[in-house]
């Protein structure tokens, strides 16, 4: 590894996984193909000193499978390798597959997954690549850590004959590949802005900006946090911005918010598009609902698709910019976490949802959907939604009157538009979160600004841009 205008690049030579195809043999017209698969090698990167740490990350893959064991088709097999981080900072990086050799013939008949521990990388299903990839683009780890990898690699068993693929091999060399070079949405957001190990720093003088980690539903997630100011000296506050926020899609300008625990990059439009109600009405609880009425309760086991209650005012809004402006590029954005917080305690006869007691009490945010006990709100799937109010203020604007900052977080517009989080209601009134530089609460039938948020799919591949206002990121 070398230092090159102070960043890090990795030469790496690791991991090597050979698959071959060795025999066909039909059987009563059922067609049975084996291959072997072999993993061997292990190199370690060499550790260098950067600012105040160590950055260092060792690839390991040494078990070894015999050349003996074959697979039939419908059969799977599986490949480990590991990822650790001796030194005393976090590192990104990603995993590259090189030197491909692919020659079957119906190369859809293979195919591959990765899981992983210790929020690394992961990978869903997908078609075994003809050329050099990018297996997965960006991933953090923590010092002291070791990520564990299983790569499964499944030939399926068709209904067709296979005969074809008699004698094809595949082959291919896995690596730790060099972020700066990617142009990977994701591996661009890791390297854009330092890694921060605190949210929250009640007796620091500086709150850092820089991406921070946090567990959501899916794994780590890396939120862009935009909170440097000086509590001595508020008059100047404010130093500096986030870098390479900034993205271009769908004719539209967005900013990242943050990478999510599966790897996808929620972004958050940089101006209103429009205005609306949350709801018709104000009175009675189930209006501080993404939908009310709703047919379950909508909780992390059984989240809600949109479709099975009531269609708040604000949500049709949505649906509708939606169909109307990102329709025919709904193959780059992915079904994503929405909360719509509707836990709560009750007080008389008011409920105060679970949002209110975080972040005006208890400063701990959380991207971990709370399970609901009503008919209204709670988790959703969604290709669209709002940010939650946990995401404002984990990305720097807290409802606190000290946070003067907040005016000139990245996200901070100068008028307030709607997030997800109720904030309480009773039988007369039903209050929602806005986001401004307090964070303020405002009726559900009062108008206001909507900034649509979406997740673009992890492996998004930028054609331009460095992530500034005046030359953004293209998807």
């Amino acid at each position: 590894m070398k230092i090159k205008n102070n960043k890090l690049v990795w030469n790496s030579k690791i991991v090597v996984i050979s698959l071959c195809v060795l025999v066909l043999i039909i059987i009563s017209s059922i067609s049975y193909a084996y291959f072997t698969a072999t993993v061997i090698g292990n190199d370690t990167a060499k550790g260098v000193n950067v600012n105040t740490g160590t950055m260092a990350l060792v690839l390991n893959g040494t078990t070894i499978v015999s050349p003996n064991e074959a697979m039939l088709p419908g059969a799977t097999h599986t490949i480990n390798f590991t990822v650790t981080n001796p030194g005393t900072i976090a590192t990104p990086y990603g995993i590259d597959l090189i030197n491909v050799t692919n020659n079957f013939a119906d190369k859809n008949d293979l195919v591959y997954s990765i899981t992983s521990t210790n929020s690394g990388g992961a990978k869903t299903t997908t078609v075994m690549p003809s050329e050099d990839t990018t297996l997965i683009p960006a991933i953090i780890i923590e010092p002291g850590i070791t990520q564990e990898y299983t790569m499964t690699i499944h030939f399926k068993e068709t209904a067709d004959n296979q005969n074809d693929n008699q004698g094809k091999t595949f082959g291919g060399l896995i690596q730790i590949n060099n972020l700066e070079n990617s142009n990977y949405l994701a591996s661009k957001v890791v390297i854009s802005n330092p890694i921060i190990t605190s949210v929250y720093e009640e007796d620091s003088t500086l709150i850092q900006s820089g991406l921070i980690a946090v567990e959501d539903d899916q794994g780590t997630s890396y939120v862009n946090r935009d909170r440097v100011y000086n509590k001595n000296n508020l008059a100047s506050a404010y130093t500096n911005e986030l870098s390479g926020t900034y993205v271009s899609f769908a004719n539209i300008l967005w900013r990242i918010v943050r990478v999510n625990g599966d790897g996808s990059i929620r972004i958050i439009t940089d101006e209103k598009m429009g205005e609306s109600l949350f709801n018709t009405t104000y009175q009675g609880h189930q209006y501080v609902g993404y939908t009310y009425n709703n047919s379950h309760n909508c909780t992390n086991s059984n989240p809600c698709n949109g479709s099975e209650g009531t269609s708040s005012t604000i949500k049709t809004y949505l649906d509708n910019w939606y169909n109307t402006n990102l329709s025919s590029y709904e193959d780059k954005i992915v079904i994503a976490d929405y909360c719509n917080d509707t836990s709560y305690r009750l007080s008389e006869s008011t409920r105060y949802y679970g949002a209110y007691d975080r972040l005006v009490y208890k400063h701990n945010q959380t991207l971990k959907c709370p399970n609901t006990s009503v008919n209204y709100g709670g988790k959703y799937n969604l290709k669209i939604g709002l940010l939650s109010a946990d995401e404002i203020a984990l990305a720097g604007i807290e409802r606190d009157t000290i946070q003067v900052g907040s005016r000139n977080n990245y996200l901070y517009k100068g008028y307030w538009w709607w997030s997800l989080s109720p904030i309480s209601s009773s039988t007369s009134y039903a209050y929602v979160f806005d986001a401004n530089y307090y964070s303020l609460s405002n009726s559900t039938n009062r108008s206001g600004e909507v900034r649509p948020v979406i997740s673009l799919r992890a492996d998004i591949i930028i054609t331009g841009g460095d992530g500034s206002k005046s030359n953004p990121y293209v998807v």
